[in-house]
């Protein structure tokens, strides 16, 4: 009886230890991202989608955000650990989420970029990244 008891209290701290890493991501991300005011952060198959306001989504706004609110917690060493590490993809959208752009692999985008100067980091970014395609 104990051994089953200690399964499910170790089942219990995982569960709860995933959510809280999902949900400490996510208020980092709402945190650092509150400028553009996203309408949605929501995050399926370890793919993030940030959905902001507007029918339009420049790529000097992509750049922006990338670098001024996904990537600023990682340089600065504000973020919690493994903060976008297993994300395998973020997408920016557009408020119908059909217009967009996705960046692979985030966390290690964000470090690569951080150890560039300001033009090759965005050279890095360019190439990191593609149009979104949403989902069918």
């Amino acid at each position: 009886m104990t051994l089953l008891r200690l399964s499910i209290f170790s089942l219990c701290l995982s569960l709860s230890y995933a959510a809280f890493a999902q949900t400490s991501e996510k208020l980092t991300l709402e945190k650092n991202l509150k400028v553009w005011q996203p309408t949605e952060i929501s995050n399926k198959n370890n793919a993030i989608t940030v959905v902001l306001p507007g029918k339009n989504l420049t790529p000097e706004a992509y750049e922006s955000i990338v670098t001024g609110g996904i990537c600023m917690p990682i340089w600065t060493k504000d973020a919690p650990n493994k903060y976008l590490e297993k994300i395998k993809e973020l997408n920016i959208v557009n408020q119908y989420k059909v217009l967009g752009f996705t960046v692979e692999s985030p966390a290690s985008t964000c470090a690569e970029m951080g150890k560039l100067m300001d033009k090759p980091g965005k050279a890095y970014l360019a190439s990191k990244t593609r149009m979104y395609i949403p989902a069918k």
